[in-house]
């Protein structure tokens, strides 16, 4: 169980970091780009789309991409992706996919209005988050992270 604590605790820290930076850079001016890279050493990249070098083995569920954030060097690169999804039953269809790429379930349940799950590979650990937005409608948020990271 610590090395799935691990594996997935500070990654889920520093992709909250990248969620959250695109609404504080929005509320002022402050380049908060540069300070996660400051911050923690390595290149951020954010913006609408999937980020460069996001994992080709990882699906994506069909959907509008809100968000795409990488952060992190070469060997410790964390990728966060968040998509419009039709609804809650969309988190069956993500798990299906990723099962159906080759990746291993840990955690993965639904429970109200959201799902979360946390799958792997060899090369990689995928944590899944599907919750209702308000206004927004249902998105997934991908949060992925090197094995190599988390070992």
């Amino acid at each position: 169980m610590t090395t799935l604590r691990n594996r997935f605790t500070v990654p889920v820290a520093i992709a909250l970091a990248v969620v959250f930076a695109p609404s504080l850079a929005a509320c002022s001016m402050i380049p908060i780009d540069g300070i996660i890279e400051g911050a923690t050493g390595g290149a951020v990249q954010s913006g609408t789309d999937v980020p460069e070098g996001f994992p080709s083995e990882v699906p994506i569920f069909d959907g509008e991409i809100t968000f795409g954030g990488s952060l992190g060097d070469a060997t410790n690169r964390v990728y966060n992706v968040t998509v419009k999804v039709d609804g809650l039953e969309s988190y069956d269809t993500i798990k299906a996919e990723l099962e159906a790429a080759g990746f291993t379930s840990a955690v993965a349940g639904t429970a109200g209005a959201g799902g979360t799950g946390a799958f792997s590979n060899a090369d990689w650990g995928v944590l899944v988050v599907v919750s209702e937005d308000g206004s927004n409608g249902f998105l997934a948020n991908y949060t992925v992270t090197s094995a190599e990271t988390t070992n």
